[in-house]
C-alpha cells in the first residue's frame, strides 16, 4: 500500500495521456479503498472460523493478488522520465512510441522527448537541499503536503483498526 500511494500515481502520470490522468489516479485510489474494505471483511469473516482456516485463507487470498502483480509486472513499461535520466533518451523514445502505438519518429514522440529534455535540463543543477526551500517552485510546501497527507493517513488508525477489528468485534469491545 505504501508503494501504491507513493509511486504508482507518479508512474501513472508519466505513462498516461493528460486527459486520462485524473481518472487513472482516482481508480488507483478506489482500488486501495476496495482492498482495505476487502481485507477488513476477510479478517472479520475469518475470525469466526476455527482451526487453520482462520489464518491460512487470508494469506492465500492476498497471495492471489501478489501473483497477479508478479505476472503483469514484466508487461508494464518503465518510466520514460527515469529512462531518459538514468539510461538513454532512445529508451525513453521507445516507451513513448509503445504507449502511443506509433513509431519513434512520430511528432508526438518528438514533442514528448523535447519536454523531457527541457525538464531534465532545468533539474540538472538541482540539489537535495532545494526541497527544504520555498522558491518559485514551492518545493518545501509541495513536499510537506505529500508527507502530511501520508502521515495523517497512517495516524488516523487505518492500519491499527484493520488489524484489531476482528478482535474488537469478537470481544464486543467498543471503539
Amino acid at each position: 500500500v505504501g508503494i501504491m500511494t507513493a509511486v504508482v500515481p507518479t508512474w501513472q502520470a508519466e505513462v498516461s495521456h493528460a486527459h486520462n490522468r485524473g481518472a487513472m489516479i482516482t481508480i488507483e485510489a478506489a482500488n486501495i479503498i476496495v482492498g482495505f474494505c476487502l481485507s477488513n471483511w476477510v479478517s472479520f469473516g475469518a475470525s469466526y472460523a476455527t482451526g487453520n482456516f482462520q489464518w491460512i485463507f487470508p494469506i492465500i487470498l492476498q497471495s492471489i493478488f501478489a501473483l497477479y502483480l508478479l505476472i503483469i509486472g514484466p508487461f508494464l513499461v518503465e518510466s520514460p522520465r527515469w529512462l531518459a535520466n538514468h539510461k538513454t533518451m532512445h529508451d525513453a523514445e521507445r516507451v513513448f512510441a509503445r504507449l502511443l502505438d506509433t513509431t519513434e519518429d512520430d511528432v508526438r514522440v518528438v514533442e514528448m522527448r523535447a519536454e523531457i529534455e527541457e525538464a531534465l535540463e532545468k533539474e540538472a543543477g538541482a540539489s537535495l537541499c532545494e526541497i527544504f526551500h520555498n522558491g518559485g517552485q514551492q518545493n518545501f510546501r509541495r513536499m510537506m503536503l505529500g508527507v502530511g497527507a501520508l502521515y495523517f493517513q497512517q495516524m488516523s488508525g487505518i492500519n491499527t483498526v484493520s488489524y484489531y477489528l476482528p478482535v474488537i468485534l469478537e470481544n464486543n469491545v467498543g471503539m
